[in-house]
């Protein structure tokens, strides 16, 4: 993170478009795929019943847990609908069920969260989850090329700041004090998918609320910061996130 930004908190960020955002990754199960595919596998869990995913990530993980009760909190208000209700809670989780959970799984909640909302974060989880339960979590990592992209480009054409608080691996230290065991940490290739141009130009802007702009410019931004291919006639942009996991 640049010096002298204060991180852009998780309300400031994410309440004016939480609902677009939440509905875009449900619609478009397909381009975080690998993401999604990735954090259930650095999880490496089976049979469970109860998922706590908080901050909400869209509806994607009943495709990988059928069987299981996912229930999704977040840290600003969401829109129910009669398919999906969301609970409304804070830093320490402190209105969720204590010992209930399997697991708690997310992706990216604790960029915009400080340092104590992080321990915070950490610590209700722990409370959340039944004995053996196991949290995982994939995350920015501090100083790299997708910090560097969120922090400039999206900071500059968002239609809010973009600061973040990014973790390095030494963050297994906080779970490790909040007593979680066989804490670990791994680097992750998790690309995002997309089918053309458009489609990547469209839920970029989209996902991020970017400002509208000449395609041209943020694909050059997208090549020069993170770096897309085409496989199998697909564009990969690339995407890695530094992944935790931890067993109460």
């Amino acid at each position: 993170m640049m010096e002298n930004q204060l991180t852009t908190s998780y309300k400031q960020r994410l309440q004016t478009h939480i609902d677009r955002y939440l509905q875009l990754v449900t619609d478009h199960p397909s381009v975080r795929f690998h993401e999604f595919y990735s954090l259930v596998g650095y999880a490496n869990l089976e049979n469970l019943k109860q998922i706590l995913e908080v901050p909400a990530e869209g509806k994607i993980l009943e495709r990988f847990y059928p069987d299981a009760i996912v229930t999704r909190a977040d840290l600003v208000p969401v829109k129910s609908t009669k398919e999906e209700a969301y609970i409304l809670t804070d830093w320490s989780l402190s209105n969720i069920k204590p010992s209930y959970y399997d697991a708690v799984l997310a992706l990216a909640p604790l960029h915009h969260a400080n340092a104590s909302q992080k321990k915070n974060y950490i610590e209700g989880a722990y409370t959340c989850l039944k004995s053996g339960g196991v949290i995982a979590f994939g995350e920015v990592e501090e100083a790299s090329s997708l910090s560097i992209f969120l922090d400039e480009f999206v900071d500059q054409y968002s239609y809010t700041s973009h600061h973040g608080e990014y973790p390095e691996p030494n963050f297994s230290q906080v779970m490790e004090d909040v007593h979680f065991k066989n804490v670990t940490s791994d680097r992750l290739s998790c690309n995002w998918v997309f089918d053309s141009e458009a489609q990547l130009c469209q839920y970029i802007t989209q996902l991020f609320g970017l400002r509208p702009m000449d395609e041209k410019l943020l694909l050059t931004a997208l090549s020069d910061l993170l770096g897309f291919e085409m496989v199998d006639e697909k564009i990969h942009l690339n995407w890695q996130l530094l992944f935790f996991r931890g067993v109460k």
